[in-house]
């Protein structure tokens, strides 16, 4: 068998180049991340506007009355005692469910509607 030549290193610097640049791309993606969801009015302070606005708007976004949430929120609260960790309010996250029933919502558009990530919807 015929020995192959090592590769000098003007053969190998366009590829050095390739992979640098490539590794500078997707690293730029982790190092400097954009917030993606900045809305003015986050989940809570919708969840508070529609609580606080015309009883029908509570109903158009969650097909349920204003007083059936009330209660959907304390059995909820009664049932799941409150985390000092908890990422969201409790109101905010009881109102996901109904809002993702009613809408036929994704999990993206939970993210855009309570202006949260992937990670805070899922749970």
């Amino acid at each position: 068998m015929a020995e192959r030549e090592a590769p000098n290193d003007e053969e190998l610097e366009p590829i050095a180049q390739v992979l640098a640049l490539t590794a500078a791309y997707y690293g730029a993606a982790y190092c400097c991340m954009e917030a993606c969801h900045t809305s003015a009015l986050t989940g809570a302070a919708w969840v508070a506007e529609l609580e606080e606005g015309h009883h029908i708007r509570i109903f158009r976004n969650f097909r349920v009355t204003q007083g059936v949430f009330e209660i959907l929120c304390n059995e909820v609260e009664k049932a799941v005692p409150s985390s000092p960790w908890a990422r969201i309010e409790l109101k905010e996250s009881v109102a996901m469910f109904p809002y993702f029933l009613s809408n036929n919502a994704s999990n993206r558009d939970l993210m855009e509607r309570f202006q949260h990530g992937g990670e805070t919807v899922h749970r």
